[in-house]
């Protein structure tokens, strides 16, 4: 999935590089109509479902939409909170018969869980001193088949406006917290992602100043830091996007603009230095450690609007041949 300021995108390819690619707008949306930041899940019948953060009516909304596994779409609906414009959204996760996804408004920081019609089950909001920017890249949620959801947040050290640690708030299925923690990720602007596997979350976040990147696995029931370590690598001023998917028995992370996945295991063996593609990268036992805090998270309002796809199309890609060199580490 990827979306310009102009139109989205997304293209679902077979092995063989076979499938369809689908453009769209928003009705409604002004030119430039879509922003950022966006995301995208899919369900065990391929159906698929993309967050984006979208131009409407001259104020940026979340909007939901779900497209079938031929590239149809079955709805898009828009998400207001507390009924205001959402500034900034991160990505959409799905487990089960849910979704999550978080945001930022007004200063707050906010989680939500919804079945797969949008049909919100709760929604929690906790107030923050940083810019929407900086709590947009440091902010994303998981959640299980259960429902028990995990927000991931950055937060700043007397509201200095810097970020100086992240936190992560487990709520169960009906939005009541089980936990609160925070993790001693050093300061920095973060990109942050977050995935279950195996009952613990696993977190990756960019401090790209110093192009160092964090991964922290987390007991899902507890908060305990079970494994950390960190990924040195050359800094960046445009920023990184981070992306993690985890198995049971190994974590993808993809590092961009440096054009880089690294997989590794679980267990996190295999530290080191490697040379990927001409990119010197450190692989290092990291010193993260937990403690508990105690935030106020509030129940804010949601309303859910169907809005109406425009300028949208479907096209066939056919399979295609490339070369793509891959550096084992």
């Amino acid at each position: 999935v990827s979306q310009s300021r102009y139109s989205g995108f997304l293209s679902k390819q077979s092995a063989s590089g076979a499938g369809w690619a689908y453009t769209y707008d928003i009705a409604g949306s002004p030119s430039p109509g879509l922003g950022f930041r966006n995301g995208v899940a899919v369900s065990s019948a391929g159906d698929v479902y993309v967050s984006s953060q979208i131009n409407i009516s001259s104020a940026n909304r979340l909007v939901i939409q779900k497209i079938n596994s031929s590239g149809t779409v079955q709805y898009a609906k828009r998400v207001d909170v507390n009924s205001a414009a959402v500034a900034y959204s991160t990505g959409v996760k799905l487990a089960g018969s849910y979704l999550s996804f978080s945001g930022y408004y007004s200063n707050k920081i906010f989680a939500a869980l919804t079945d797969l019609d949008v049909t919100v089950s709760f929604c929690k909001e906790v107030s923050t001193s940083l810019n929407a920017d900086r709590t947009a890249r440091g902010a994303d949620t998981a959640c299980d088949s259960g429902g028990n959801t995990y927000l991931v947040y950055p937060v700043s050290s007397g509201g200095s406006g810097t970020v100086s640690a992240l936190r992560v708030v487990k709520f169960n299925s009906s939005g009541t917290v089980q936990w609160n923690k925070e993790y001693n990720v050093p300061t920095g602007d973060r990109y942050t992602s977050a995935a279950l596997a195996g009952g613990y979350l696993w977190v990756v976040t960019t401090v790209y100043s110093t192009g160092t990147t964090y991964v922290l696995k987390i007991l899902g029931t507890d908060g305990t830091v079970n494994l950390s370590r960190s990924i040195s690598h050359p800094t960046s001023t445009d920023g990184l996007s981070n992306a993690i998917s985890v198995t049971n028995a190994s974590v993808q992370i993809s590092l961009e603009p440096l054009f880089l996945t690294l997989r590794l295991s679980v267990t996190g063996v295999g530290t080191g230095s490697y040379t990927v593609g001409g990119t010197s990268v450190t692989y290092s036992t990291a010193s993260i450690t937990d403690s508990t805090v105690s935030d106020t998270f509030s129940t804010v309002s949601t309303t859910v609007t169907s809005e109406t796809t425009s300028n949208s199309s479907v096209t066939t890609l056919s399979a295609t041949s490339l070369t793509v060199a891959v550096t084992q580490v």
